[in-house]
């Protein structure tokens, strides 16, 4: 697995991987799992659900938001081309293991996904969330930090699925930069991507970001 995380009772352990694929596996039966050696894993009791295409590319990182989240009992996954997405435990489990086509889920997150966001245009290197579990922050490769509002997930009309151009768009290639922004007065009326989209970005620090933490109290990262 690329990345493991338990459960806060440690009862289930859940893992991705390069493949793509997202498991919860029973750790007390792992566990006799291991010590039996059986090589029959993909048909072990262990694995209680398995979603085989959770991402089309492979997932670098896996976290677990507190308990007292928001949105409730969510893993958070970051693939290798800055794709994030927030899986709801309960939904996942309602499905047994998951060997559908690759290209199903293409045009759509699978089963038990309930949000996503396409807004870093490299690899996610780390996460990890403030104390309530109302922001989940992620790390890139791309240079940015980005910050998911957790409240976003249970908002009505929110757009569950949410995808940046690779390009910047108000960049003029025949002008070699961006062009003008809109007057002052007009910049004012339009909304923060926080309050429509749900998340927040640093300025590019012009070099990858590969951890973060909380440190003082959690009054810096």
């Amino acid at each position: 697995p690329a990345d493991p995380t338990s459960c806060g009772g440690g009862e289930f352990l859940y893992t991705v991987c390069n493949g793509g694929s997202l498991r919860c596996l029973d750790s007390e039966l792992a566990c006799s799992l291991l010590e039996d050696n059986s090589e029959d894993v993909a048909s072990s009791p262990a694995i209680l659900w398995s979603i085989e295409n959770a991402h089309n590319v492979g997932i670098n990182k896996l976290y677990q938001l507190p308990y007292n989240s928001p949105c409730g009992p969510i893993l958070a996954t970051g693939d290798d081309v800055g794709t994030v997405r927030l899986w709801d435990t309960r939904m996942c489990a309602s499905q047994k293991a998951n060997n559908g086509n690759p290209f199903d889920n293409l045009m759509k997150p699978p089963q038990g996904c309930v949000q996503q966001w396409k807004i870093n245009h490299d690899y996610i290197t780390d996460f990890t969330s403030n104390h309530d579990g109302t922001a989940l922050l992620a790390t890139c490769a791309d240079g940015k930090l980005s910050v998911f509002d957790m409240r976003y997930v249970k908002q009505k009309g929110g757009t569950k699925s949410i995808v940046l151009p690779d390009v910047d768009p108000n960049w003029d290639p025949t002008q070699n930069q961006p062009q003008q922004q809109q007057p002052q007065q007009q910049q004012q009326k339009k909304k923060s991507t926080w309050e429509t989209h749900g998340y927040t970005q640093s300025e590019n620090q012009e070099d990858e970001l590969l951890s973060c933490t909380f440190i003082k109290k959690s009054s810096k990262l």
